[in-house]
């Protein structure tokens, strides 16, 4: 009887402890204390005893946390585990700022995708994908830099190739037709036969105008590249393990043999 009243006594106080531990969140996250917040969130889901109501609760405060330190991809990652935990989940306006819920309606949707996949791959009926959140700012300065090196970073090897071969014959055919007007600029200018100088000033506007039309056909390839890399290739990731398997089969043969 007695290790029984200790034994309740110390599950009221693990009780109490985590009562309170979520009170403190509660009263970091209205005090705007969001370093704090995340912290004592991280602390909390790290313990084996709370509730996956509680986990909702603790994801919500950390999603918006995330969210307000300007932290989006941590933020839809709480919005995925929060769909891991209730598929049916929808945040209430009254909790969350108008602002945040179109973050939410987007990982539904990635979420309610990655299910759809995981229903029809075979072997993996029981197994949940994972949606990781890539930063794709390096990919972007490297499109900057030069035009489909950012799309080798996010795996489209075809694009990649395609904007940096043009960029790169471009940029090739801007140095030379630069170089060729400087020496027919100059080759112009230095003419003193009246009868050659109309043809020197020919070769030059000419020279001049093809460089400054590779000019404008690489402005124009670097602007489509940075518009393809920023609104038409993904930064998210469904990490989906796949395993493709034939089921074992027997098969038997028989052999039958005339006797007479």
């Amino acid at each position: 009887m007695k290790k029984y009243f200790i034994l309740l006594f110390f599950i009221s106080i693990t009780c109490m402890a985590q009562v309170a531990s979520l009170e403190n969140l509660r009263t970091q996250f209205e005090a705007f204390e969001y370093e704090n917040v995340i912290r004592t969130a991280n602390d909390l889901l790290a313990s084996a005893e709370i509730s996956d109501s509680q986990k909702v609760d603790i994801y919500e405060i950390l999603a918006v946390s995330y969210y307000s330190i300007n932290n989006e991809n941590a933020a839809k990652e709480s919005f995925a585990e929060i769909l891991k935990l209730r598929s049916n989940y929808t945040p209430s306006p009254l909790k969350m700022s108008p602002v945040i819920i179109p973050l939410f309606e987007e990982v539904k949707k990635k979420f309610n995708i990655a299910n759809r996949i995981d229903e029809l791959l075979p072997g993996n009926v029981n197994q949940k994908p994972v949606i990781k959140y890539i930063d794709n700012s390096a990919n972007i300065f490297k499109n900057l830099v030069l035009p489909g090196w950012g799309h080798l970073g996010v795996g489209n090897t075809a694009k990649s190739i395609i904007y940096s071969g043009l960029s790169l014959i471009n940029i090739g055919l801007i140095v030379y037709y630069s170089n060729d007007t400087n020496k027919k600029q100059d080759a112009y200018l230095n003419e003193s036969n009246r009868l050659l100088i109309e043809a020197k000033y020919n070769e030059y506007n000419n020279a001049y105008k093809t460089r400054n039309l590779y000019a404008i056909s690489y402005a124009v390839i670097w602007a489509v590249s940075q518009l393809d890399l920023l609104f038409f290739s993904d930064n998210q990731i469904i990490d989906q393990p796949i395993s493709l398997g034939l089921e074992k089969e027997t098969v038997r043969f028989s052999l039958s043999f005339p006797l007479n």
